[in-house]
């Protein structure tokens, strides 16, 4: 959907495609919803803000850097896969292989129901983590 876009700003949306942000820059998602059927959703995405919002399909951060999420609700195998500074805040996880090869994680407040999470990662701060 948007590709290579730059200074982009989406509220209140529903996303039930595959792909929708891929190689974006500075990007604003607010109180929006990806369902189980957004394969792939932010993938080589730089500088972005994701805020109440469900990301619900699979694979659905990789290879993204410098991305903030708060108080959203992931479903996601797979997700946040070769990532580089994430911050996450008051934000609940179910995933699979969570947070796989990444670095700089910040996670405050987070809630994670995972097996096999953050394998290899580095450099990363976890407060008020609820397992």
């Amino acid at each position: 959907m948007l590709k290579e876009s730059r200074n982009i700003e989406v509220r209140n949306s529903f996303f039930n495609l595959r792909y929708p942000f891929w190689h974006d820059d500075t990007l604003k998602i607010s109180g929006s919803e990806m369902t189980e059927n957004c394969r792939a959703a932010l993938w080589y995405t730089s500088n972005a803000v994701i805020r109440d919002t469900k990301l619900h399909g699979i694979k659905a951060l990789r290879e993204c850097a410098d991305i903030r999420i708060e108080n959203s609700d992931i479903i996601s195998q797979e997700f946040g896969w070769s990532v580089r500074g994430i911050v996450m805040k008051d934000t609940r996880a179910v995933s699979e292989y969570f947070m796989m090869r990444s670095e700089r994680l910040e996670f405050d407040n987070v809630t994670l129901d995972g097996k096999y999470s953050f394998q290899y990662i580095t450099d990363s701060v976890f407060e008020n983590m609820n397992y």
